[in-house]
């Protein structure tokens, strides 16, 4: 079978969910706010380990968290490595495993999240359990991940100012309280840890090809105090018909 990590979690997540998106191969139209944000930081970011330097355009909000990048994180990437590397692992129990990494050096493999929250010490400690860092270990036999992660901008721009004061005022937020708004950790994990885990997504790889009954996780519904995106199709999608505000990945 052929996963990501992403459809896996997925899987995991809402079985129902993990339909819709890749057995009918649907996405909504329209980008999730968050995600959208999340995108252009990312791609802002590439654009720093490429080149040192990124294009400023009209969204100020994710030009100060790449600025807070390039400022606080980027010095620190002091070894070489290729940025936005695509893989395929065959795992030992046949399956085969896609994805891309943010970065691969030598040692270590990198990774670029954003947040909604503080980065803090809960933060920090929820990302040991996290299976992309796993995923991430297993496929390119690294067992260092250097992981940054950077803080969506909390405060709003105000009715009279102008986008570029707003900028400067989110470049400025990141100057106070730092390390709970940007930062980065070297994570590391035992070959017995990745061995486990490959173990358990074969098994999670056999549990959904042979799948039967892809019901709802209700406990998704609202998630992070949002309706989930696939919503207006989860309880009547009909594969014979067009539905407004979805279409076909590719």
């Amino acid at each position: 079978m052929r996963v990501s990590n992403n459809s896996v979690q997925t899987f995991k997540r809402c079985r129902r969910m993990w339909e819709l998106t890749y057995k009918y191969n649907l996405k909504p139209v329209s980008i999730a706010p968050a995600l959208e944000t999340g995108l252009t930081y990312h791609d802002k970011v590439e654009s720093i380990v490429k080149t040192g330097d990124f294009k400023r355009d009209c969204d100020p909000k994710t030009n100060a968290m790449a600025l807070a990048f390039q400022k606080y994180i980027y010095p620190k990437l002091r070894e070489r490595f290729d940025p936005e590397v695509w893989f395929e692992y065959k795992t030992r129990g046949g399956n085969t495993v896609v994805g891309r990494y943010d970065g691969v050096g030598e040692t270590f493999i990198l990774e670029h999240k954003t947040t909604s929250g503080k980065v803090d010490g809960a933060y920090w400690t929820a990302l040991e359990l996290d299976e992309q860092v796993l995923t991430y270990m297993m496929t390119s036999g690294k067992r260092k991940c250097f992981y940054t992660v950077c803080q969506r901008p909390t405060i709003r721009m105000s009715k009279n100012e102008t986008v570029e004061d707003f900028q400067e005022r989110c470049v400025r937020w990141f100057d106070t309280d730092t390390d709970s708004k940007i930062g980065y950790q070297v994570l590391t994990h035992a070959p017995e840890e990745i061995h486990m885990f490959e173990a358990e997504l074969d098994k999670m790889c056999q549990e959904i090809e042979h799948c039967d009954n892809f019901y709802r996780n209700t406990n998704h519904c609202m998630r992070w105090g949002r309706p989930c995106e696939f919503m207006p199709i989860c309880r009547h999608y009909d594969p014979s018909k067009t539905y407004i505000g979805f279409e076909r990945r590719e």
